[in-house]
């Protein structure tokens, strides 16, 4: 079995020898797809995974530890810089953290702020988009300009000692990674690209920069917002909840499973030889010909912690984000992006693959909210997760690890895994393998 010490010297001879790292990463995930095949049981060495505790996903005191640590020191998906093409352009993104608002400013940059105005808190922006060149307050027109500062106040001679820079709007941490927008209220939290571990590299074959938003789509959860999680990073379920739209397509005995830090994960599943001809991109200008044949042949997503999925296609692929609104119920949002379409609305190639996603999102959906309710009751104290499930395992855990020691002791999941983590730390020369 390739284990995480030949991984990453794999990984330092391709860099030093100047590979596309996906030629590594495919001649890698092959190897363990053939394997996952053919083992009888899991691998020698790996250990029984002590249960989760059901509070978890019930608990509101936990829930709310989420939400400050978790949510409060992550870097959060906010949108891509295609919907931020000109000076003054817009989005306001409602994160668990609060309502923000990411702008490109008159100097190019662009900004994340609270959606806040520093009067009485009413919000700058209401729409979820548009263009303006100032952000206006809509209960008393206090005015910001796209760098956060307050330009203008009506009747101003009300407010003795008025400090403008002392009542500009509320920044936070704001960084691209390939034209996918983060923000972060932590300023502990580490750059977003070095936060990211090895994920920018392995997805830089998308050329996010050049492609665009199709569109959005928002389905409502009635279960917490880990369990949404927990859905895209196995295919063990396929059979039972997707028998007629995944399930034909993937073989779920031919899986690879990677665990980064920080929570992060891949997910491979090999397509069916017989089905391969499905969910092909339908050629230029449709087809993002940058895309090398691990992603054509192959389901390979990415999670980032805590919250987004990353489904990566030479055509049309989602952003799949789960976003808590209640201790048993979230929002999911998944943001579609294509290759450049030229003007006009979206074409058919891209909106389609969003209509035939909706029957998988439905299909969870009908899954999970009696699971949520089973969770509650006396039958089901704690969950099990077996090999096949052990990214959900890992990501748990750095739940906890985002929280902290105030992790209740009967909510904690013990590092049992954390062996198996693959760090992109460059290996020695003397490490390094021959291909």
């Amino acid at each position: 079995m390739l284990n995480a010490t030949t991984v990453n010297r794999v990984n330092w001879s391709f860099r030093q020898r100047g590979c596309p790292l996906n030629i590594e990463l495919e001649e890698l995930i092959r190897h363990r797809l053939d394997e996952e095949e053919q083992r009888t049981a899991p691998p020698d060495g790996f250990p029984a995974l002590p249960p989760i505790a059901a509070g978890r996903y019930t608990d509101p005191s936990f829930a709310a530890l989420e939400q400050d640590h978790v949510f409060g020191s992550s870097w959060l998906f906010a949108g891509h810089t295609s919907e931020l093409g000109r000076p003054g352009d817009y989005r306001v993104a409602e994160l668990p953290i609060g309502p923000v608002i990411v702008i490109r400013g008159n100097d190019s940059v662009v900004r994340a702020f609270f959606n806040s105005c520093r009067h009485r808190g009413a919000p700058v922006a209401r729409d979820t988009c548009g263009t303006a060149k100032l952000l206006i307050c809509q209960y008393h027109s206090w005015a910001y300009d796209t760098a956060g500062q307050l330009k203008n106040v009506p009747d101003e001679r009300d407010f003795a000692e008025l400090d403008r820079d002392d009542r500009a709007l509320v920044a936070l941490r704001c960084e691209v990674f390939d034209g996918w927008v983060f923000v972060c209220a932590s300023p502990d939290t580490e750059a977003l690209e070095s936060w990211l571990g090895p994920i920018p590299d392995q997805l830089a074959e998308l050329d996010g920069a050049s492609l665009r938003l199709i569109g959005r789509q928002v389905a409502d959860f009635t279960c917490n917002w880990k369990l949404a999680v927990h859905a895209f990073m196995e295919v063990y379920h396929i059979r039972t909840v997707h028998p007629e739209s995944a399930a034909l397509l993937y073989d779920s005995r031919r899986t690879s499973l990677a665990m980064f830090e920080r929570g992060h994960n891949r997910l491979t599943v090999d397509k069916k030889p017989d089905m391969a001809f499905l969910n092909q991109a339908q050629g230029a200008p449709f087809d993002n010909d940058s895309v090398g044949e691990l992603i054509r042949t192959t389901s390979t997503s990415y999670s980032v912690f805590p919250n987004v999925t990353i489904v990566p296609d030479p055509a049309s692929f989602p952003f799949i984000v789960a976003w808590p609104t209640g201790v048993d119920s979230c929002r999911l949002e998944l943001t579609w992006f294509g290759t450049d379409w030229g003007g006009g609305d979206p074409p058919r190639e891209h909106t389609e693959r969003m209509e035939l996603f909706e029957t998988i999102v439905a299909q969870d959906t009908a899954n999970l909210a009696p699971m949520q309710e089973s969770l509650r009751s006396a039958g089901c104290p704690d969950i099990l997760v077996g090999y096949q499930e052990r990214l959900l395992y890992h990501f748990e855990r750095h739940v906890d690890a985002a929280i902290g020691t105030s992790v209740p002791s009967e909510y904690r999941v013990p590092p049992v895994l954390d062996h198996l983590i693959e760090h992109p730390t460059p290996a020695p020369v003397e490490a390094s393998v021959a291909r």
